[in-house]
């Protein structure tokens, strides 16, 4: 809750398969400002994430509508030794 703003929900979902592949949504809300001054909705993802001896790679990508502009796209790519 921000002083400034009305109070957000956010919830969302993650399935996993064989801690390997990854699908993600979710949604936010803000149900006390009027539907026009909600910037944010759905979001969606997917993940990777491949282990072998000594080496892990792990790429993301993650889709948030926006109001005003196109939506966020967001990828990730995290290399561990």
């Amino acid at each position: 809750n921000a002083n400034y703003y009305g109070d957000e929900y956010k919830g969302g979902v993650e399935y996993s398969y064989n801690k390997t592949f990854f699908v993600r949504g979710g949604y936010a809300y803000t149900g006390d400002i009027n539907k026009d001054d909600n910037t944010f909705g759905f979001t969606a993802g997917a993940g990777l994430n491949y282990q072998t001896q000594g080496f892990d790679i792990k790429v993301d990508y993650a889709y948030r509508d926006a109001k005003w502009f196109s939506g966020n796209h967001i990828f990730s790519v995290s290399l561990g030794f």
